[in-house]
């Protein structure tokens, strides 16, 4: 992350106000999401009447740095500022807090939950299930499109690999894939291998329990290069190395997972 330091915005006039002794806690760390920072992002602003509090918070006092850069905004800068353009006297605001707040500009995203709902919309919604939640991806500002291909060539065995283009202001970001399962071909599975593996549970290492059923544990699906994470519902205990079934977040059917160790999950076929 390059470090930049935070160039004080001009004002076309300071802003005429008289008001009661403020005080004016500068925070060690702050985050914007816009291009412009008023004193609000960057400190605690403490006065006794509500229009003194709006006065500073509301205050522009320099511009954001670009997404995935940092700002320096030092106190003794700020305070001189913040003096020219409320005109107040030097005593007139009480400054506490750190001697220099860093500036970081917020980074657009995409969750990886929007991401998976749009592949699950595209594949006949709440027919399928995610095999795993694709990580968050960072985009640049601007209006993001969802672009899901690989539907045409169908599902084999009730799964398939679909992938989604994220396109940012009509430019290409990256791709993401996203396993879907189809809800009949996992309630099938079920269906057929439950007693076979109520059995290997039943005659399993009697070691301790790496996930237990009720419990929420991480599951884990690789796609090529791409290892994907997503929460799930335990419904049978567990030891490493065994083969439970476990339930997506928000899903109605069940599916199966191979234990990693505690808390952890992977997709088993």
């Amino acid at each position: 992350m390059r470090a930049t330091t935070l160039l004080l915005a001009c004002l076309a006039s300071p802003v005429a106000w008289a008001g009661p002794q403020a005080g004016i806690e500068l925070l060690p760390r702050a985050t914007v999401a816009s291009s412009q920072v008023v004193l609000g992002d960057v400190a605690r602003v403490h006065a006794q009447d509500l229009a003194t509090i709006r006065t500073l918070v509301n205050l522009p006092v320099g511009r954001a740095p670009r997404p995935g850069e940092s700002a320096a905004l030092r106190r003794t800068d700020l305070a001189q500022w913040v003096r020219r353009h409320t005109d107040l006297a030097p005593d007139a605001l009480d400054w506490s807090g750190a001697h220099e707040a860093r500036v970081v500009r917020a980074t657009p995203r995409v969750k990886g939950e929007e991401i998976a709902r749009a592949a699950v919309e595209a594949a006949r919604g709440g027919h399928v299930l995610v095999g795993g939640t694709p990580r968050d991806v960072d985009v640049p500002e601007g209006r993001v499109r969802l672009e899901v291909r690989g539907l045409e060539q169908g599902a084999s065995a009730g799964r398939m690999l679909v992938w989604v283009d994220v396109w940012t202001e009509g430019a290409f970001v990256r791709t993401v894939p996203v396993s879907l399962q189809s809800a009949a071909a996992a309630t099938a599975a079920t269906g057929e291998r439950t007693l076979r593996d109520d059995a290997l549970l039943a005659t399993g290492d009697a070691g301790p329990l790496a996930v237990a059923r009720g419990e929420w544990a991480s599951l884990r699906s690789v796609e090529g290069s791409i290892t994907l994470e997503s929460r799930v519902e335990v419904l049978q205990d567990g030891r490493p190395g065994q083969r439970i079934r476990v339930r997506p977040q928000g899903a109605s059917g069940p599916m199966f997972a191979r234990v990693l160790g505690p808390g952890r999950v992977e997709l088993a076929p």
